[in-house]
């Protein structure tokens, strides 16, 4: 785990330094630097996106454009949000956008992406402001690292120890209908003692893992 957050930092470290030092190099001309096409890093593996004031796309990098299955002429002057996300992140999209144009604020946020073909990626973005030469807004830059299948990952373990978790209740309800038949004097009280722990649980505003771990608890001691 430590060394998890190690990587993690380092990859943060190293996307705010590209971040850093592209808009950095565009402050004296963003639109017209001759140099913009390396700005954009058109070989880097991250995705790189400009956006205007208005929401539509200026450039991507060819990371981008080939993930997204779109040509460069097919990306510039094209609305962003309604292009290339996924209409249920719009929303959350739209405030972070708000962040960056109106309060120049840098931004850290993950939401999904589609391409032409309706592939969908899960991209962490790192969004800054570019400002012009009088200290204006002019455009913001997005550098986003595919997390899509660390997110597969992620939904493949929830899956498993759900899994788990239904294993086990059948375990611990099999073994007390074994004990309630060896003791038919009880039979039946533990599933009554466990349901109603479970019902003080949910009263008191336990998690729905706690709860279930209350009935099972129950249920294997009782």
């Amino acid at each position: 785990m430590t060394s998890f957050r190690v990587i993690c930092k380092d990859n943060e470290k190293r996307l705010n330094g590209i971040v850093d030092r592209s808009s950095d190099r565009l402050k004296e001309n963003p639109r017209e630097q001759i140099g913009f096409a390396d700005i954009i890093l058109d070989e880097s593996p991250v995705f790189f996106v400009a956006i205007g004031r208005d929401g539509k796309t200026i450039r991507m990098n060819t990371t981008m454009l080939k993930a997204l299955e779109y040509t460069p002429d097919e990306v510039e002057d094209v609305d962003y949000l309604t292009t290339f996300v996924p209409e249920e992140d719009r929303e959350g999209l739209m405030r972070v956008f708000k962040k960056i144009v109106e309060h120049g604020e840098q931004t850290l946020n993950e939401n999904r992406v589609i391409s032409k073909t309706g592939k969908v990626y899960f991209i962490e973005w790192h969004g800054k402001p570019v400002f012009g030469p009088d200290g204006s807004f002019d455009f913001f830059v997005g550098v986003g690292i595919d997390i899509t299948k660390r997110k597969d990952m992620e939904k493949s373990l929830t899956q498993s120890l759900e899994r788990l978790r239904r294993s086990i209740s059948g375990i611990v309800d099999a073994i007390s209908m074994t004990v309630e038949i060896r003791d038919p004097y009880t039979a039946g009280h533990q599933r009554r003692v466990a349901w109603l722990a479970r019902a003080i649980a949910q009263e008191m505003g336990l998690s729905s893992e706690m709860v279930e771990g209350v009935r099972t608890a129950d249920r294997s001691m009782t």
